[in-house]
């Protein structure tokens, strides 16, 4: 089973489960990015899944906000130090290309991080 999270929209946590066979789990938060542990936590719950059971975790990157982006990439590298799970960065085209996730999943080695890609530059102040 496969974790994808999506921040790239604003005020929302798209969060999918997929696996080899086809099954797609997915729910929409309407939730600021920093309740994205709440969200996995509730979406786990909900979904009667393991941390154990998750083999990667797909995060969107290059689209949404500098600090959605961040947030998603770092927790997805702490459950991939913590656990060992394989992580990988996706452009926002192919999160329904399933096969193809699959498919980067099996050509990543599981200590390998994922690094945040932005959509413009940041804006602080």
């Amino acid at each position: 089973m496969y974790l994808l999270i999506d921040l790239s929209k604003n005020n929302k946590i798209k969060l999918k489960l997929f696996d080899i066979k086809g099954k797609i789990t997915s729910e929409d938060y309407n939730a600021k990015n920093r309740d994205l542990l709440v969200s996995l936590d509730t979406f786990f719950i909900q979904n009667l899944v393991k941390v154990k059971q998750i083999k990667g975790i797909a995060v969107v990157v290059g689209e949404g906000s500098f600090t959605s982006t961040r947030i998603a990439t770092t927790v997805a590298n702490v459950f991939c130090y913590v656990h060992g799970i394989k992580v990988i960065g996706v452009n926002v085209e192919i999160v329904d290309n399933y096969p193809e996730l699959i498919s980067i999943f099996d050509n990543t080695e599981k200590s390998n991080y994922v690094s945040a890609s932005y959509s413009g530059k940041p804006n602080i102040g």
